[in-house]
């Protein structure tokens, strides 16, 4: 198991989601539908999901987490 911080990045039309190692190079990158007019706690699960899909794709373990919103 590899460590990885976190980015997620939320915006109007998308949540996007990158993994990096402690050396900062890109592990994995995607990301999904906001979907925003399900509300709030809608959206924060497919956050959720998404961190922990892209955590188990790639046998990581986040360390850190960042997040950037409007």
């Amino acid at each position: 198991m590899i460590n990885a911080y976190v980015s997620l990045d939320l915006g109007g039309t998308k949540i996007a989601c990158a993994l990096a190692d402690e050396g900062m190079e890109p592990i994995a990158e995607t990301s999904v539908a906001t979907e925003s007019h399900l509300g709030a706690e809608s959206v924060l699960q497919r956050m959720t999901e998404l961190v922990e899909s892209e955590l188990a794709k790639t046998d990581a373990k986040a360390i850190g987490i960042g997040v950037g919103a409007p």
